[in-house]
């Protein structure tokens, strides 16, 4: 439960300080803002879906579904996408 507690504090964090930035005129809004803020929303409208599914697994009302995945092609990814953060730092 810590787990999940951090996962949905850290994007609830980010729209709060974005969107007080925003209400006291220290951020302007704009297209990338807009655009961020609405990743963080997705991600936790995912997160709590994936909630919903786990308390449905637990209850023996949804099925597990398994399938082969390929850990390489994954892991690819994950660098693909972290390459510009750690670029910049």
């Amino acid at each position: 439960m810590a787990g999940i507690a951090h996962e949905l504090r850290t994007p609830l964090t980010i729209l709060k300080a974005n969107l007080e930035g925003i209400a006291d005129g220290v951020i302007t809004p704009n297209v990338e803002q807009m655009s961020s803020l609405t990743e963080e929303v997705d991600r936790l409208t995912k997160l709590v879906g994936e909630l919903r599914d786990l308390s449905l697994l637990e209850a023996g009302q949804l099925q597990a579904e398994f399938a082969l995945l390929d850990i390489a092609q994954l892991l690819r990814e994950i660098v693909g996408k972290s390459k510009p953060l750690a670029s910049e730092k």
